[in-house]
């Protein structure tokens, strides 16, 4: 209802007055004195007056004169004095609003004074004369709204238009305007035009009041409509047909309720009914917006709180009830959303969708839905949802519906929902009966309130539930809907209280009526109930389908098999066994069976009353139930037991795991009554064996008919199925999954030999003899008769034979296996198939953390396979064909059911030695052998043959309590003490063996693994090829072996000498006979002469040429540091160009093996980087979201997931990790000569032994390279010497300065675990534990970059060739503790070795790699920082480009030499950096893993190199200093007495701690004036005697320079390519002279770049000034009044402007170039000051500025305030392979000047084709700077969900408020990946993501700075200075 609309009858519309003359305020004189409308203008309005209206004397004169005042009209004037402030006499606005409010019956105003105020307001809403001041004070607001600016002019209509849409006005004077307007129409209704037309029958009807002036006062209003309001809600609640408001006066009361919403004052009743309670509740609550509504609304029921204003309270509540809109914040909080969701659909009616329950149940839908609602819409719905539940009232259908029952049941419990939960006691049956209607009134509330969503909503119950909840369900969110599933869970335990249990079960009774309202339920099956129940919406309901049959639906869905039909989702089935727990506890929450089973219950179960008592009640007494209740309670059985079946643990269900433990110690006596009672109810009916009947049902029906008990059934089903065994039939009668079943069944009839007929009767006897003692169950007598086997009667042992052969061929049938080893298994076979179970666990037995009992029983299970080959499957399959051909002799001895004693072994083993079986036999032998090698126990024969001597000769070593092999070793050692034949011929034929694979003697493997990976890592193993390897190593003098290896070498020598003669070969003997027996024997041999005569001849020449190439390859190539390397290839790397390189180098050394044919030993096993702290985890998900874009498989997996793929990682302390898949190990040495291989068949030439004393360097640039054996002459040289690089490179006369170091690293080799470890396992990297760890031959190899690292070489040259250093193991101690803490399993493992090798590290961690500046040709690859072997193949392919093509294919700045200056290569330095660079490896991810300036982490050594004049003045206020190039730069100051000293050392991906410092220093630079000192950055001068200066730099640089003298250009420094090797600005000092200012980093760069592409011209002279000026950069709009005073010379833009440079004078100093740029897109200037005037110049600056607010400010507030004009900075936004075209900087090129410059035509290309990439500015959209991770740089872009690109730079804006970003946009073809032109529609149609760490971000793209913002949020009115004053 609007006052006075063009909906309504045309009346005239109110006028407008002026803002100031309603907003007068006290103690100041109103300027709207003299206005029109507040003086004269009201003397025309009273001249309009209405009929009987007095027109005040002075008023008749036109309204000239001072003005008419209310407060000199004799009728008011006593009034105003006794009830008016004197200050708001003068301004009749303020009488008015003084004298309307008054309402106390002692101040009441005289009935004239009343009827003037009347007119007065009349005429001053008719006087049409005001819509032109109207129109002038809300211009711009007219202008947006589009309906008011429709409007036609002269009629009235305006106003209407702009009360109506008040609540979108953002203009501050309109929206005052209208506020005051509003308050004066709502003052009386008669003024609300249209109002008395629409309710003047309604009123007469209702005798609300009289609508004649004169009969009744005229200040009635509140009254009036609060009567016709209480008659509407009257109407709603009583369905009374004498009583019914018209629809149009409805319409109106209801907007005229609207309209009142966001000012309480507005409702005349409810303002004078409330104004003490406001202000004892609500005193300081700021009216507007609802918000004095909703105070008052919370204290409804307080005792202190009126019942008047509770009364009109309740009444405004019942309004908003049946329209939403008069509640303003629920209106403006929801609609979008209402909106978005369709929930105020036009075309429906209003009394329906203006109704809040139908506004809350459409929200709650699209919340159910899992839809976007904005939490401020969710929180108002949160509010009334609770006022619902609160107050009963407020529902007209429960006042309609349940009237009686209230009086009978609730009477006297009005408040805070105590009367509702009486309601649903009562519904319950607790305390009467309810009718229908009040029971669905009840249902419908639920609904509409949902406190299932969250239980704060019921009141009641949160009161009620509070300590419970404080205790029980502490650990779950405030407000989630668990909570109540929790408080279900506890419903009869200790923790529960009465009252609790009273009021949740009374919720719970209507909760499980409706499946939706139980949220977490209606969340997990919404999509099951639509697709199986065909169910609706969440506030939709169905006749075929109502709610309480959905749950009953979804139940018999749960369970059903995919044979069955449709299923439901694993995440709904689980909530429907939720559900069935809570409702099996209380039978009146499942209403079916309360309702089937009603008299069986009162029959049967009347005192059970405990927890769930009565539904096994009904159990038990199943047979004697009435049908319908039995079967009932029969379904629900079954479902109970198919609950139980779906609780899978380890490898069966949870009902066989119970049964299988019920009789441990540990098990609680009533878990195992509750067992015991299952069981007994699943033997009454098969059926309630959920998975027996599902796999078996059919079966049971065709071959046991009428069977019904279980017992029966698997009685029945075995017999068929040992029948059809015995038969062996085609087919089985029983099905598959039946079987399969069906022998779960029977392992829980095998924990019982009794259950086991026939092998109970035929073992009988022996039980009795041998296991009398032995218990029955847990299977414990079959395990007794297997130890025993040999002593048992022929046919137990026959028996027991087979038992073990069907156990071997199935171990999940071995019930003791299975029981002892269950944890084991689900550690290590979880996924491992039941027939290869046992093999699964053979292949773990030796970890770490296997278990000891299973370790036991798996070693027993062993010896078994070991005694007869036909228990061992895998072995009887592998050797299929073998056995026959090679053991024919053994087999046809052999019985069927009696054991071999491990005699076909034994022949397989021989003919293994003679190289003789297949290749899958050979495996299978070979583990066979290895595994006994290490257990005697496992060789049957050994052990049978040298049992004496064991005892005898090894009785020490077989005591030992783990074998390792010990014995074996006894008995070769002493070989010459055995007599037995038998035993001495199984210790020949171990050394037969060991001398065939190396691996099978764990002993001497142990012994030479060092030796093994540095003499014959490429030879492969087996067929005795490693051991000839060692053989030769040991014949060569110049090798040296491991002192141990050497010995045992020498010992295997004699050993293997007595065995030839005491044992001559059986091999040759056996194939001879063989040969002579065959009948193709003359062909055979033929081809075996032929084949030993070109043996012969390939081992004469291999054998000599094989020895010398292996020499030359071991004694030169890899040589260095190459052959100590870990070999770990991993491409998780931060910097993209090095992650571009082991990428590459991964993919490289891939493809290596199969060109060169030289093996590299390359075995992808991927790499876990783990995270023990959130920030680590952060950094980790940073470098996964750069390797996932660039193709590279990568995933942020649990730490569950880390022990599934690395066993040994213990994980207590992590929290996550990275794992890279294809990550991979390689033998750094064998990668180092397949490429000098590939390098040779190419043409290169290797020149090994070869010492080069120096590179000859003539004229700047390499000419030849001098060495010990000659000079080479060359025009390129690389110097990648490594450690030796420093010292080569100083080797010249003229020096290349490459700043490395060595350090000494340390890395542990281990010997082989007794279970090898699997060479495929991941690498694992902790840098929180500063290690690394990954497998080698068995054990493990670890290193780890210590905290005090030791430098090396620090005297004089280096030696050319290393041997190994001394251990330290001191030094080396923490990082072995972090080992052991992260491997607690090796605790026990034997070391071999720790190996310390030299590695050269960099100054910044990086490598080093690039031409020299000093010397063309000379270029470095050096320093890899320990990851050679990843950036080898990488960095070898960017170098080879840089040499043949001028420049590499990707930007490589970030590794270039030139990055550093020759201050870097200072020894001392080097050696105290390289120690911090260790230290810091795998320390800060925040300073390593994301380059130095992210998040702004700084390095603390080698620190105040290069140092500003003011540095200790900068520092001594408050300086944060940061390095750049050895320079010191300031971050930002820290405010005087802050106790923010540690800001330097915060580090974080948050928010960060100088955030408001910074803030300060930018609102600074934008209001007042900041000082940043920018010393740092590049000056060079260049300058000529004529104009070669100009020529040159002219061709050289992109942007014309040809401009007057003291001007400012700003350019681009172009490479061929047309990228930007520097971005500098350039002044014209002279006509021959230039200044040069470039980035800080660019000094050695730029010099080079130019030195090498001027003339060589001696009267052209380059010269570097960085250290001769001290810039001081003044930023802000008072950097005009500082230095125009110190320079007393106008600085105004007239007179300096833009881009200008010129000498002046500043203070005492003279020469000071000023230059009117700042870098940042703010005014002001640089001052380029010398030297020796700097701290002058600085303290004058800082005097004079102390009245413009003058303060420092660091490079901080530099970079978020070019970020957020769009400034693009060199090294950060641009490089080399940026152009200006891509940068949008086309305005700095001279395309258009016809000069030709560097890198012209592949501009004037990119003009006209378009650009593949264009630099764009983001503003992150949805991002919480306070909560959410920061981007820095280095973000994925993604556009309309496709990768396009990264961010370049970054910054907080604290103008826009948001973050912003920078980066490059890319356009891909979808289909080929192709790169396309990037047009500006491209950038501006796609919709944009930031990707920060795994999480995307919508941001807003723009091609140009964000200007209208900035225009938006700055700031109107004067910069208080004295904020920023300094005490």
């Amino acid at each position: 209802m609007a006052p006075c609309g063009r909906v309504r009858s045309r009346c005239p519309g109110p006028a407008l007055l002026l803002l100031l003359a309603l907003a007068a305020r006290p103690a100041v004189p109103s300027p709207a004195a003299g206005l029109p409308g507040a003086g004269g203008a009201l003397a025309g309005a009273g001249q309009q007056a209405g009929p009987g209206a007095p027109v005040p004397r002075s008023a008749r004169g036109g309204g000239s004169g001072s003005g008419w005042k209310l407060s000199e009209e004799a009728v008011c004037r006593e009034d105003v004095v006794r009830l008016c402030s004197k200050h708001s006499w003068a301004n009749n606005l303020a009488v008015l609003e003084c004298l309307q409010d008054v309402r106390e019956p002692d101040n009441e105003i005289s009935s004239d004074c009343n009827h003037l105020l009347w007119n007065y307001k009349l005429n001053l809403t008719t006087d049409p004369k005001f819509e032109s001041v109207a129109r002038e004070v809300c211009k711009s607001t007219i202008a947006e709204i589009k309906e008011c600016a429709d409007e036609p002019v002269g009629k009235g209509f305006l106003v209407s238009c702009l009360v109506d849409h008040r609540g979108n006005i953002t203009e501050y004077q309109c929206h005052q305007y209208i506020t005051k307007m509003t308050a004066i129409i709502f003052s009386d209704y008669r003024l609300i035009c249209g109002f008395m037309d629409d309710c003047k029958a309604d009123i007469n009807l209702l005798k609300c009041g009289s609508i004649r002036p004169g009969e009744k006062d005229a200040h009635s209003q509140g009254e009036v409509v609060a009567c016709l309001e209480k008659g509407l809600v009257k109407e709603a609640e009583e369905n009374d047909p004498r009583i019914q408001v018209s629809d149009e006066c409805k319409k109106a009361i209801l907007r005229v309720a609207e309209l009142s919403s966001d000012d309480f004052h507005l409702d005349r009743h409810l303002y004078f009914a409330c104004r003490d309670d406001r202000e004892r509740f609500c005193e300081n609550t700021q009216a507007g917006e609802g918000r004095v509504y909703k105070c008052l609304f919370n204290h409804k029921f307080e005792e202190s709180m009126s019942e008047k204003c509770r009364d009109a309270l309740t009444t405004r509540q019942k309004l908003i009830a049946q329209d939403y809109k008069v509640s303003y914040s629920l209106a403006k909080s929801c609609k979008s959303d209402l909106k978005k969701y369709r929930c105020n659909v036009e075309n429906l009616p209003r009394s329906r969708e203006a109704r809040l329950s139908y506004l809350l149940m459409c929200l709650e839908s699209a919340v159910h839905r899992g839809r976007q609602v904005s939490s401020e819409c969710q929180g108002e719905m949160l509010d009334y949802r609770r006022m619902l539940m609160e107050d009963f009232s407020l529902s007209p259908e429960i006042i309609l519906s349940c009237r009686g029952e209230i009086e009978h049941h609730c009477s006297g419990l009005h408040r805070k929902g105590r009367t509702l939960h009486c309601l649903m006691k009562v519904v319950r049956g607790e305390k009467g009966n309810v009718g229908p209607n009040c029971q669905q009134a009840l249902q419908t509330l639920i609904q509409e309130t949902d406190p299932g969503a969250d239980y704060r909503i019921d009141r009641a119950l949160n009161e009620a539930c509070e300590s419970v909840i404080q205790t029980a369900c502490k650990h779950i969110r405030s407000g989630d809907p668990m909570i109540l599933s929790c408080l279900m869970e506890h419903l009869y335990t200790e923790k529960m209280v009465e009252d609790c249990e009273h009021r949740l079960l009374e919720l719970q009774y209507f909760i499980s009526r409706d499946w939706k309202l139980d949220t977490v339920l209606y969340r997990k099956c919404q999509g099951d109930a639509s697709r199986l129940c065909h169910t609706h919406g969440w506030n939709e309901t169905s006749e075929l389908m109502p709610p309480g049959a959905v749950f009953s639906c979804l139940y018999r869905h749960a369970y059903r098999t995919e044979e069955q039909g449709r299923r439901l989702s694993r995440e709904c089935r689980a909530e429907v066994q939720r559900i069935l727990h809570q409702r099996a506890m209380d039978v009146k929450l499942d209403p079916v069976l309360q309702d089937k089973c009603m008299i069986d219950l009162g029959k049967w179960c009347s005192e059970k009353t405990e927890t769930g008592q009565e539904l096994e009640c009904l159990q038990d007494h199943l047979d004697d139930l009435v049908s319908d209740c039995r079967d009932i309670v029969g379904n629900l059985t079954e479902l109970e037991s198919e609950e139980v079946a779906d609780n899978q643990i380890d490898s069966g269900d949870l009902m066989e795991c119970l049964i299988q433990n019920k009789h441990q110690k540990e098990m609680n006596e009533k878990c195992a009554i509750g067992v015991t009672h299952f069981q007994l109810v699943q033997m009454k009916d098969f059926r309630f064996s959920y998975k027996f009947k599902m796999a078996c049902k059919e079966d049971v029906l065709k071959l046991c008919p009428n069977i019904k008990k279980k017992v029966d059934v698997v009685i029945c089903l075995s017999t068929t199925v040992r029948n059809d065994t015995l038969q062996d039939a085609k087919e089985h009668r029983v099905s598959l999954k039946c079987r399969k079943q069906l022998r779960v069944e029977e392992l829980e009839m095998t924990e019982d030999i009794r259950l086991e007929p026939e092998l109970y009767e035929a073992c009988k006897s022996d039980i009795k003899n041998y296991c009398q003692n032995v218990p029955y169950g847990n299977a414990q007598i079959i395990e007794c008769l297997k130890e025993i086997k040999k002593q048992l009667s022929t046919r137990c042992h026959q028996k027991v034979f087979k038992l073990q052969e069907t156990e071997m061929m199935d171990p999940e049938l071995d019930y003791t296996l299975m029981r002892v080893c269950k944890q084991m298994i689900k550690r290590f076979c979880p996924e491992a198939d039941s027939k290869n179970m046992l093999q699964c666990l053979k292949q773990n037995k030796n970890s770490e953390v296997m278990d000891p009992k299973c370790k036991q029983m798996i070693t027993k299970r062993q010896i078994t396979q070991n005694t007869d080959y036909r228990l061992n499957p895998v072995l009887r399959k592998a050797c299929k064909a073998d056995i026959p051909k090679f053991c024919q002799n053994i087999l046809n001895r052999a019985k069927d059911d009696t054991e071999l004693e491990g005699q076909v072994i034994s022949c397989l083993k021989l003919k293994y030695a003679d190289q003789r079986l297949s290749p899958d036999c050979e495996d299978q032998i070979r583990v066979i052998i290895q595994e006994s090698a290490l257990d005697y126990r496992l060789d049957p024969q050994l052990q049978m043959h040298c049992s004496d001597e064991i005892s005898s000769l090894c009785a020490e070593e077989a005591a030992a309590q783990e074998q390792t092999g010990q014995v074996e070793e006894c008995l070769k050692v002493n070989l010459l003490k055995i007599k037995t034949e038998m035993c001495k011929k199984e210790v020949l034929n171990m050394l037969k063996e060991s001398k065939a694979d190396i691996f099978v003697d764990p002993v001497l493997h142990t012994a030479c693994a060092l030796d093994i990976k540095h003499h014959c890592a490429a030879i492969p193993p087996g067929r005795g090829r490693q051991m000839s390897c060692l053989m030769e190593a040991l014949e060569d003098k110049r090798v040296r072996l491991q002192p141990e290896c050497k010995k045992r070498l020498n010992d295997r020598i004699e050993m293997w000498s007595y065995a030839a003669k005491v044992a001559p070969a059986e091999g040759f003997s056996d194939l001879a006979m063989q040969v002579m027996t065959s009948p193709s024997k003359n062909y055979i041999l033929s081809v075996i002469t032929v084949g030993i005569c070109v043996l012969f001849l390939i081992g004469l020449m291999c054998g000599r040429i094989t020895k010398r190439v292996t020499r030359e390859l071991k004694d030169r190539l890899a040589a260095g540091t190459t052959r100590f390397c870990a070999g770990i290839v991993s491409t998780a790397r931060p910097v993209s160009i090095e992650l571009k390189m082991a990428h590459y180098s991964n993919k490289l050394y891939q493809q290596l093996e199969q060109e060169t044919g030289v093996q590299t030993g390359y075995m992808k096993t991927g790499s876990i980087s783990l995270a023990q702290t959130q920030d680590r985890l952060i950094s980790l998900k940073r470098i996964a979201s750069s390797l996932n874009v660039m193709g590279i498989p990568c995933e942020i997996i649990s730490p569950k997931k880390v022990l599934q793929l690395h066993p040994l990682i213990n994980i207590h302390d992590l929290v996550g990790a990275m794992y890279v898949p294809e990550d991979a190990l390689v033998s750094s040495a064998n990668v180092s000569l397949a490429l000098a291989t590939a390098a040779s068949r190419n043409g290169v030439q290797i020149h090994e032994r070869t010492c080069v004393s120096h590179v000859t360097i003539q004229k700047g640039r390499v000419t030849g390279v001098e060495t010990d054996r000659g000079r080479i002459q060359c025009e390129y040289f690389v110097n990648c010497a490594g450690q030796w690089a420093y010292e080569l490179g100083h080797s010249g006369e003229e020096p290349v300065h490459i700043p490395l170091h060595a350090c000494e690293h340390f890395y542990l080799l281990t010997h082989p675990l007794k279970e090898p470890l699997s060479s495929s396992l991941p690498t694992v990297v902790d840098p929180d534990g500063r290690i690394y760890i990954r497998n080698w031959q068995g054990g493990i190899l670890s290193g780890g970059f210590e905290k005090n690292p030791k430098p090396l070489f620090t005297e004089g040259r280096n030696q050319l060739e290393i041997q190994n250093l001394q251990e330290d193991w001191d030094h080396f101690a923490p990082l072995l503790s972090a080992l052991l803490r992260r491997m607690p399993g090796l605790e026990s493992l034997q070391i071999m070795q720790l190996v310390n090798c030299p590695e050269s590290f960099t100054p910044d961690m990086r490598c080093i790699m690039g031409e020299s500046p000093t010397a063309r040709g000379y270029f470095v690859l050096a320093g890899m920082n320990s990851a050679g072997i990843s950036y080898g193949g990488g960095a070898g392919k960017y170098l080879a480009e840089w040499i043949v093509n001028g420049y590499p294919s990707e930007n490589v700045w970030p590794l270039d030499l030139k990055r550093f200056g020759t201050l870097q290569s200072s020894r001392t330095f080097l050696r105290h950096r390289v120690m911090e660079v260790m230290q810091r490896i795998f320390m800060t991810i925040a300073a390593l893993m994301y380059d130095l300036k992210v998040p702004r982490w700084d390095f603390q050594t080698g620190r105040q190199l290069r140092t500003s004049p003011l540095y200790d003045r900068l520092d001594a206020q408050g300086a944060r200093w940061m390095e750049k190039h050895g320079f010191e730069r300031v971050k930002y100051f820290v405010p005087p007495g802050s106790d923010l000293l540690d800001l330097d050392h915060s580090k974080t991906f948050y928010k960060p701690d100088w955030f408001d410092i910074v803030g300060a220093e930018v609102k600074c630079c934008k209001e007042a004036v900041c000082v940043i000192d920018m010393s740092s950055f590049t000056k060079f001068e260049i300058s000529s005697t004529g104009d070669q200066a100009l020529e040159s730099l002219q061709y050289l640089f992109s942007n014309d320079l040809d401009v007057p003298v003291g001007h400012v250009v700003h350019t681009g420094m172009l490479n061929e390519k047309g990228g930007f090797e520097n971005d500098c600005s350039i002044a014209r000092l002279s006509k021959r002279s230039f200044f040069m200012i470039s980035p800080t980093d660019q000094q050695v760069h730029c010099w080079a770049w130019l030195k090498n592409r001027l003339p060589d011209d001696s009267n052209l002279v380059l010269e570097d000034v960085t250290w001769k000026y001290t810039a001081l950069n003044l930023i802000g709009p008072r950097a005009v009044d500082v230095l125009s005073e110190l320079s007393y010379a106008p600085m105004t833009a007239e007179h300096f402007p833009s881009l200008f440079c010129k000498e002046m004078s500043v203070g005492y100093a003279n020469g000071i170039r000023v230059m009117s740029i700042t870098h940042t897109g703010e005014p002001g200037f640089v001052l380029y000051i010398p030297i020796e005037y700097a701290l002058h110049v600085y303290n004058e600056v800082m005097n004079m500025g102390q009245k413009y607010g003058i303060r420092n400010a660091g490079y901080y507030a530099l970079r978020s305030l070019r970020i957020e004009k769009f400034f693009a900075f060199w090294g950060q936004d641009l490089d080399a392979f940026t152009t200006p075209m891509e940068c949008g900087r086309e305005f700095q090129v001279k395309l258009d000047k016809g000069m030709e410059f560097l890198g012209q035509e592949v501009l004037l290309e990119q003009k006209q084709n378009g650009v593949y990439k264009r630099f764009t500015m983001f503003i992150l959209e949805d991002h919480d700077t306070d909560s959410d991770l920061w981007p820095w740089w280095g973000e994925p872009i993604f556009r309309n969900g496709r990768y396009v690109g990264k961010t370049t730079s970054s910054a907080y804006s604290y103008t826009l408020e948001r973050h912003v970003c920078l980066g490059f946009v890319h356009h891909f073809d979808e289909k080929t990946g192709e790169k396309l032109v990037v047009t500006t529609d491209f950038i501006n149609q796609g919709e944009y993501e930031i990707d920060i760490a795994g999480q995307r971000f919508q941001a807003k793209a723009k091609l140009y700075p964000f200007s209208s913002l900035f225009t938006q949020r700055r700031r109107k009115d004067e910069v208080e200075l004295s904020g920023y004053q300094r005490e």
